[in-house]
C-alpha cells in the first residue's frame, strides 16, 4: 500500500454519512455499454425514503450525491487514458478493485506477467 494510505485522516460523521449514502445509491446506477450516472429520481427517492429529508435539506442531499457522482464518472473515464490511475478503489468497487490489482501484478514496464516466455537459446 502507498504511504500515504495510512496517513489518511479519519472520516467525520459527515463524511461517513454521505459516503454510505452514495454506496447505497450505486447499486442503482444503470449499466450498459458503460457505466452510467445514478437516476435523480433514486437519490431523490432514499433521501425522502431512507434519511427522511425534505426541503431544503433534500436539494443539498441531492446536490451532494450528484457530485460525488460526477467526480467518480470522471475518474472512471480517465482511467482509461491516464495510465496512472489511483491506487486507491473502494472494497464495494469490484471492477475498480479487479484493476487495481491487475495494474499492480503487471510487470514495471507493461507487458504481461502471465505470459510465458521463450526460453533463450542454449537455456533448457
Amino acid at each position: 500500500m502507498p504511504s500515504h494510505y495510512y496517513d489518511r485522516p479519519e472520516p467525520t460523521l459527515t463524511d461517513a454519512y454521505y459516503t454510505a449514502a452514495w454506496n447505497d445509491l450505486a447499486t442503482e446506477r444503470p449499466v450498459g455499454m458503460a457505466e452510467g450516472y445514478i437516476p435523480r429520481s433514486k437519490v431523490k427517492q432514499y433521501g425522502i425514503d431512507d434519511l427522511g429529508l425534505s426541503g431544503d435539506q433534500l436539494d443539498f442531499f441531492i446536490r451532494v450525491i450528484r457530485r460525488a457522482d460526477d467526480l467518480y464518472l470522471s475518474s472512471k473515464s480517465s482511467e482509461s487514458s491516464d495510465p496512472k490511475m489511483l491506487d486507491e478503489v473502494s472494497v464495494k468497487d469490484g471492477a475498480g478493485m479487479r484493476s487495481l490489482l491487475h495494474r499492480l501484478a503487471a510487470p514495471k514496464g507493461g507487458g504481461d506477467r502471465f505470459v510465458k516466455r521463450a526460453k533463450p537459446k542454449g537455456e533448457t
